[in-house]
């Protein structure tokens, strides 16, 4: 389930990323994180180490 959720929220967040500028990514990050379901029950801790490294793969 946890593997699942991943792969599909990293998923979804690329594709929310090849839509927009780097300057955007916070507002959409607030938009996509109200559209979360299951994956909202994560901690905390690991949600953000998995944006974090997200971040770190966008070009700016």
């Amino acid at each position: 389930l946890c593997y699942y959720s991943f792969m599909k929220y990293q998923y979804s967040l690329q594709n929310e990323l090849d839509k927009i500028s780097c300057k955007d990514i916070a507002i959409t990050m607030g938009d996509f994180n109200a559209k979360l379901g299951i994956e909202r029950k994560m901690n905390e801790r690991h949600f953000h180490i998995v944006w974090e490294l997200e971040k770190k793969q966008v070009k700016c």
